[in-house]
């Protein structure tokens, strides 16, 4: 009876949220190393040419219905990695597997019951730091970082799928069936007024990259984790918001436009701005891995 309550209980609960949950373990022998900064923390598909030491291993298990933003598994990747005193996370398998089961049927007889597996998808990274003086540390060479970017003004009309109180955020479901997420600032206009399933008309600044680089390539010196964000042609009084880093695949890019349509690890696309003052978008190029940096799109009004 217990087992099957158990069952019964774990099935609910990871059909019915997201769920995310990290382990960590240091490498016997392993140099203790004091705590990085988990915004510095890169996320690679594979071991860097550069000299390095492995400190430990992190595991992610998250649901897969629904499943979690990819930008959420990765900052729980990179806050463990953090913590370990790493420089970068190495994913060394990202996979699906059993992480419970659900019985119905007959709780006495094995023959009156059925057994339903619930699937999480589970990753394991190598926590890496790179290794100082030895003339091959990853060029940390600044580039140049814009204080305030200029983000271009667009309009969507949707449906309210969630709204994220705390983190301020409404997910949107437009009417050709793709989602977007708006981050809405203190002073966004009616975004208390708006409950789940509202058609609303939501206006915002698009999502805009202020870095840009390999995946393989170490993060440079100085890259920001907050921006300003303005409408382009208009004045540079700014939002100040986060930027978000995500590692995704080039599917193609408009190099006169600079924007550049990517697909993330778990299969969502978007495309992203990039702006004017960020280097080597030429250097970029489609199929390739790279981390965006970029800030959310930002809410400004919504309305009924």
């Amino acid at each position: 009876m217990r087992a099957w309550l158990t069952a019964t209980v774990l099935a609910w609960a990871t059909s019915s949220c997201a769920t995310i949950s990290t382990t960590s373990m240091p490498y016997v022998g392993a140099a203790q190393r004091p705590p990085t900064d988990p915004m510095s923390v890169q996320i690679l598909q594979a071991m860097p040419a550069a000299p390095y030491e492995r400190l430990g291993e992190i595991s992610v298990t998250a649901s897969t219905s629904p499943a979690p933003a990819m930008s959420d598994i990765e900052q729980k990747l990179r806050e463990k990695a953090a913590a370990l005193g790493a420089d970068a996370a190495v994913v060394v398998y990202d996979g699906l597997q059993p992480i419970g089961a659900y019985i119905s049927g007959g709780l006495w007889w094995p023959s009156d019951r059925t057994v339903y597996p619930v699937t999480g998808r589970r990753l394991v990274a190598v926590a890496i730091k790179y290794q100082a003086g030895s003339g091959r540390l990853p060029s940390t060479a600044s580039v140049e970082r814009p204080t305030v970017v200029f983000a271009e003004r667009a309009a969507v009309i949707g449906t309210v799928e969630s709204i994220d109180q705390g983190r301020r955020t409404v997910t949107l479901k437009r009417p050709d069936g793709q989602i977007l997420t708006l981050k809405a600032p203190a002073d966004a206009k009616n975004f208390d007024q708006i409950h789940p399933g509202d058609a609303v008309r939501a206006e915002y600044l698009d999502a805009v990259a202020v870095a840009l680089r390999q995946a393989s390539a170490p993060p440079p010196a100085g890259e920001t984790a907050a921006v300003a964000v303005a409408p382009r042609g208009g004045k540079p009084e700014a939002t100040v918001v986060d930027t978000v880093a995500l590692t995704a695949r080039v599917e193609a890019i408009d190099y006169g436009s600079r924007t550049v349509t990517l697909r993330g690890l778990r299969g969502d696309r978007r495309i992203v701005k990039v702006d004017d003052r960020v280097q080597g978008l030429n250097d970029v190029k489609p199929g390739d891995e790279v981390v965006v940096r970029h800030t959310e799109a930002i809410a400004t009004t919504f309305s009924k």
